[in-house]
């Protein structure tokens, strides 16, 4: 079975952007990051988890500056962080 929505595709695109870019620039559309429900950060979490040998401590911070992260009040979010 497929539970690929099209918001957990979008998300999992916006982990692997923050990659691809590698700290040159934030990906077009971030802040709707903060617009997704648990599951679909969860989403954006684990792909970034997928590529955890290409994630730097720049591409972290960009991350966190842009989403706020860190600040999520999420324990999913936060355990995944």
């Amino acid at each position: 079975m497929d539970f690929t929505t099209k918001a957990s595709n979008e998300s999992a695109q916006l982990a692997n952007e923050y990659i691809d870019y590698n700290c040159e620039a934030s990906p077009a559309g971030f802040e709707d990051y903060n617009t997704y429900d648990s599951n679909t950060k969860v989403v954006f979490h684990t792909a970034l988890t997928n590529r955890i040998d290409e994630l730097t401590d720049c591409i972290l911070a960009r991350i966190d500056a842009d989403l706020k992260v860190t600040a999520d009040p999420d324990p999913e979010v936060k355990q995944r962080w």
